[in-house]
């Protein structure tokens, strides 16, 4: 019986990891893409905006590399130690997560 269990495990891991390197390497391309568009775009009124632009690209370079250089299981890990260490925030962040995908599911459901 842990034969199947672990021959599933490793099926159900091995999607998400194939799904979660995809997701990775668009944020790496949305995150050169930003920048691109900042380094066309750059002008002194604006300065607090490209850099905010900036620190966005940053964020999103680092997600993408995490989740394109990160095994499932690790993130998985990861995923529980961040709950174990701030419970409220992940719970609040879980329902606000749900609740956004419950809305995007209902507002695209056709008539």
């Amino acid at each position: 019986m842990s034969d199947v269990f672990g021959n599933v495990k490793s099926f159900a891991l091995g999607g998400i990891e194939g799904r979660a390197q995809a997701v990775g390497s668009r944020f790496l391309r949305l995150a050169e893409a930003l920048r691109s568009a900042i380094r066309d775009d750059r002008s002194k009124d604006a300065a607090a905006v490209d850099d905010a632009g900036e620190s966005i690209a940053d964020r999103l370079e680092r997600a993408g590399r995490y989740l394109s250089d990160t095994s499932a299981e690790r993130a998985f890990s990861d995923l529980e130690s961040a709950a174990r260490r701030a419970p409220v925030t992940f719970g609040a962040a879980s329902f606000l997560l749900a609740f956004a995908a419950t809305r995007f599911f209902k507002a695209s459901r056709s008539s």
